[in-house]
């Protein structure tokens, strides 16, 4: 939605009917911020130039989207495949990233990946 023309999140399927109300995206903040993971240090207090990257999820098998920071656009996606997380993911450039899956998928073995090596694991 925030790629369309609109630049907002719309509180309907069709733009035209009303945009952008703040109780429509809610969902959306948890699904970036728990399912997906992504956390850009506000609230947290990481601060601006540190994500953290830390799933959860007891019934979904993968999760993939964008989150958008100041610094640019942070890109995940994770997948359960043969009792491990595989997770791949594109930060901006000056950002460091922790990554700590949360719930069951802490159970699982880690596999990484991205276009950077610049993340820390921590279990």
């Amino acid at each position: 939605m925030l790629e369309k023309p609109t630049g907002t999140i719309w509180e309907h399927a069709n733009p035209s009917k009303s945009l952008t109300h703040a109780w429509s995206t809610t969902p959306n903040f948890y699904l970036a911020t728990r399912a997906l993971g992504v956390r850009v240090g506000f609230p947290e207090d990481e601060g601006i130039n540190e994500i953290i990257i830390s799933p959860q999820s007891d019934i979904l098998s993968w999760a993939e989207g964008a989150i958008p920071h100041p610094l640019g656009k942070i890109k995940v996606r994770w997948e359960i495949k043969n009792n491990q997380l595989h997770l791949n993911y594109h930060i901006p450039e000056k950002l460091s990233v922790k990554i700590i899956p949360s719930g069951k998928l802490k159970k699982l073995q880690l596999i990484t990946s991205s276009d950077e090596n610049k993340f820390y694991h921590i279990t």
